[in-house]
């Protein structure tokens, strides 16, 4: 993905539109984000802020500002994380964007963990597990019971803190039995489906040998049936002249 993205980037500003090479860039940060190179992240999310008019909010700002805050957190640098997630959420709210805002406060209490701030944390992520429990965001879910089990461990609330360790164990069994299944089933389905391809070709290849014989043999008779026809009008000539002959030899006679 970077690879390609890097390519494009180079290309974009050919096309003089911002906008791609804004995606291009924030595209790039996202790549080092999830490859855990906080700096490049912030080189390039920060350059696509700029490009974007970061001074107007936009609903295509949000991961941007969600990655950014991430990043910024992840070199030591809370308070300012912490602003790039509140503006994120403020923006995904007024653009009714749910899901956006849910992660967006999972980034948020995980910045209240680190600030040791746990019942702002607990409030941050408890909208986090409502909102991925209601929409079925597994994932997402199973992530913010693994934060809720560090809030309550750090803060010395054990009883909770297995509790939401079991919560995160049990729905990670849940995820992974689903992934398996999917694959299975999308193994089997492209079995069935190669299986359905060869046995089409082989109907057409069989059909398409018949066709060839049928035609073939359609021709032998058409040639056949040429032959016998001339043949037919060869010994009608060969008698007319046999008879002429045995005519002339009596009047000679």
């Amino acid at each position: 993905s970077l690879e390609y993205d890097n390519k494009a980037l180079l290309l974009r500003p050919q096309l003089k539109k911002n906008e791609l090479i804004s995606s291009s860039l924030n595209n790039i940060g996202f790549m080092n984000y999830r490859s855990d190179k906080p700096d490049s992240d912030i080189y390039y999310l920060s350059r696509s802020l700029q490009m974007m008019k970061a001074d107007k909010d936009s609903d295509e700002l949000v991961l941007t500002l969600q990655n950014l805050g991430a990043s910024w957190a992840k070199k030591g640098q809370l308070d300012k994380g912490e602003r790039y997630i509140l503006r994120s959420l403020k923006i995904a709210e007024n653009y009714k964007q749910s899901e956006e805002y849910v992660r967006g406060k999972e980034d948020l209490a995980e910045i209240y963990l680190e600030q040791k701030k746990y019942a702002q944390a607990l409030s941050a992520i408890n909208v986090t597990i409502d909102t991925a429990a209601k929409s079925k965001l597994l994932d997402l879910l199973q992530r913010a019971y693994m934060v809720k089990y560090n809030i309550y461990k750090q803060s010395g609330d054990y009883k909770n803190a297995l509790l939401y360790a079991d919560k995160a164990s049990e729905l990670k069994d849940i995820i992974f039995n689903a992934k398996r299944d999917r694959a299975i089933t999308d193994k089997q389905t492209k079995y069935k489906t190669e299986e359905a391809e060869k046995d089409a070709a082989a109907f057409k290849e069989k059909s398409e040998l018949k066709d060839k014989i049928v035609t073939q043999q359609t021709m032998y008779i058409i040639v056949g049936g040429f032959a016998v026809g001339l043949l037919a009008v060869l010994f009608i000539i060969a008698y007319k002249i046999f008879q002429k002959k045995n005519k002339a030899n009596q009047r000679i006679q």
